[in-house]
């Protein structure tokens, strides 16, 4: 059936018609998914599925052994004349495919020819040598074999384990998240073992392999991809709620932030039904899963209670797996005796609580910690903070608030509100936010220090960047020829790459359309130290009133910010209410998120917004009624918005 009544030999190619057969249509069929297997072997070998029509790739979905039926699924994209082709690698052997579903010309599934990723026996993707008991494979996909540079969601492989020494199992799972309680493939010692597996792009574009127990050599062939497909603009998601949807009882939606990819978000509440046993009566630290939907408090201590003193300042790495917070709680982690607050790291992954606002040697502070912005570095090794403690670092003599970086990885803290000449400042640093580059490099924060840069003009606070390598620190608040701003800017944050700082400012001379002396939202590049107004109109006019409080994605190119100006998007709207609006700054289009399905703008005020790094998503707090219909507490809440 499908083919001649015969074994197929060594070498031997079978087109199959697949178009047209099994209830495939016989017309629009873009690729189809078949249950291959390979009957009565004789001996070991491989089969490759592929177009018909196209050279066979170096790759292969199934793997057998002599005297053995062996299936796996695959995921073909069809090739010429509406045909698959199978190819049998040595032996003889049987081959039975089976249908199981098509994909559409045109889906949003994209399948590909295949092509070889990794290869541990050879170095492609990774070292050359087999992967040792819990050896992980940190995988480049996106950009590779014929998956495009961006806007994947998510890859199909057909990953083998080859030569395996002990039997195990393999985990497939996204680059950056914590490895999960499952496996994709399982295998015996001695044989080659192959599995299709559809998973989720991580971190920079990668996913992670892990292997269980001994030494086996990994293989990935990249069969197609999916594309990642937010929801259109204006989707909204209460996220201050409890696993049953029900909205909080209690103010919400302050010091919220959110993961890369917009799955989990962290918001300060003073609710006290949003987890069972919520009992401590003060303001607390939530995550909330807005793809499965649960809510979880993050401030417990180790015995799983919670802090009698709750906990505020959330924030969270990027893929959701550390959340950073501040407490004045000493049950946290064991030996604070400090009385003051701390900022704690929770691992999600292992449920672990340190502190983090410590000395290199892990000495506590002197003097409270946190009262200011959080952030982690996109990588995950660092987390930047504020504290008043005068001992975490040698030399801290100069009384002021100062800005902190902590190896997560290391444990060591550095100071870094320092001049280039390491002058410490004269004034109170990192006031209101701070924000990191992707590796820690860049540090970016508001200082009322008038001693950080010789061209410091001293009007109030301004906004500087550390280069922690190079060790300067410049000066971001200034015009595109450098002049510095002549009032206050406030509030930065930075692009993954430390090009882009993004703050708002009351100065009237950093660009010449804005001379009213209104807030607004300002964007320095400091490659080509050009300033450019974000918070106009579509004709580039500035916001007719303030604009401000802007969050940035990781390529620089989308701002979130707040403003109740009436001129920067279409009607309607509630002219008297501030608004979260997003810029785009390569097309100059901006759109306004804080808006109901019926398009109809927030009835009250909304802000503080937070980006997620891929800019497809942004979360904010407001105290509207009118966004989402379960929303009935008449309280603050944290909504997230999802860009199309």
């Amino acid at each position: 059936m499908g083919a001649p009544k015969a074994a197929v030999g060594s070498g031997g190619l079978v087109d199959l018609q697949v178009v047209g057969r099994g209830g495939v249509p016989a017309s629009g069929v873009g690729a189809v998914v078949l249950n291959v297997t390979a009957v009565a072997p004789t001996r070991s070998g491989y089969l490759t599925v592929f177009p018909s029509g196209q050279v066979r790739p170096t790759a292969s979905n199934l793997n057998f052994v002599a005297g053995q039926a062996v299936a796996n699924l695959v995921i073909v994209k069809v090739g010429a004349g509406g045909k698959v082709a199978l190819y049998n690698s040595s032996g003889q052997t049987h081959l039975v495919a089976d249908v199981m579903g098509w994909y559409p010309s045109g889906s949003e599934y994209a399948a590909l020819a295949p092509s070889r990723v990794l290869d541990t026996r050879a170095g492609v993707g990774a070292p050359k040598a087999a992967v040792g008991p819990g050896g992980l494979v940190d995988l480049q996909v996106v950009g590779r074999g014929g998956v495009p540079a961006s806007g994947v969601g998510a890859v199909v492989l057909n990953v083998t384990a080859v030569a395996p020494t002990r039997s195990g199992y393999l985990t497939v799972f996204p680059s950056g998240q914590v490895r999960p309680t499952a496996s994709n493939l399982n295998f015996v010692a001695g044989q080659a073992v192959a599995n299709l597996v559809i998973v989720k792009v991580g971190a920079g574009g990668k996913v992670a392999l892990y292997n269980s127990s001994g030494q086996t050599h990994l293989v990935a062939d990249v069969m197609g991809w999916y594309p990642n497909t937010p929801q259109s603009s204006g989707a909204l998601q209460l996220v201050s709620a409890n696993s049953e949807r029900s909205s909080a009882n209690a103010q919400s939606g302050f010091d919220v932030a959110v993961s890369a990819d917009g799955r989990y978000t962290v918001f300060s509440s003073l609710a006290s039904d949003l987890v069972p046993g919520d009992t401590n009566g003060w303001s607390d630290v939530f995550m909330r899963d807005v793809q499965t939907g649960e809510t979880s408090i993050i401030d417990l201590a180790p015995d799983g209670s919670q802090a009698p003193l709750g906990a505020q300042g959330a924030a969270i790495s990027p893929t959701g797996r550390y959340v950073a917070y501040r407490s004045d709680s000493s049950s946290l982690v064991s030996g604070d005796t400090a009385k003051v607050s701390d900022v704690f790291v929770k691992d999600l992954g292992t449920g672990a609580t340190r502190r983090v606002s410590v000395s290199s040697t892990g000495s506590q502070g002197n003097e409270a910690s946190g009262n200011g912005g959080l952030a982690f570095s996109s990588d995950e090794r660092y987390l930047a903070f504020v504290s008043d403690a005068s001992n975490l670092v040698a030399g801290d003599t100069n009384g002021q608030r100062d800005v902190f970086l902590h190896a997560l990885t290391t444990g060591v803290t550095t100071r870094v509100s320092l001049s280039t000449s390491g002058a410490q400042g004269n004034g109170p640093s990192g006031l209101g936010r701070i924000a990191l580059s992707h590796d820690g490099r860049f540090v970016t924060f508001g200082s009322t220090a008038s001693n950080f840069d010789p061209s410091d003009s001293g009007s109030g606070q301004d906004v500087f960047v550390r280069d922690t390598v190079a060790s300067t620190t410049v000066l971001a608040s200034v015009t595109s020829t450098n002049a510095p701003a002549n009032s206050e800017s406030l509030l930065p944050t930075l692009s993954d790459d430390g090009r882009y700082v993004v703050f708002s400012s009351l100065a009237t001379n950093l660009v010449a359309t804005d001379t009213k002396g209104i807030q607004n939202v300002f964007r320095r590049d400091l490659v080509t130290h050009t300033t450019e107004l974000v918070s106009v109109d579509d004709m580039g006019a500035p916001a007719k009133v303030a604009a401000g409080d802007a969050s940035v994605s990781a390529d620089g190119q989308s701002v979130a910010f707040v403003s109740a100006a009436t001129n920067l998007v279409p009607d309607p709207d509630y002219a008297a209410y501030s608004d979260v609006l997003v810029k785009n700054m390569l097309s100059g289009a901006t759109v306004r998120v804080s808006v109901g399905a019926n398009g109809v703008a927030g009835n009250q005020n909304s802000g503080q917004p937070a980006m997620s790094a891929d800019g497809m998503h942004v979360v904010f707090g407001s105290v509207a009624e009118n966004l989402v219909t379960q929303d009935t507490n008449q309280r603050s809440d944290a909504f997230l918005a999802s860009l199309a």
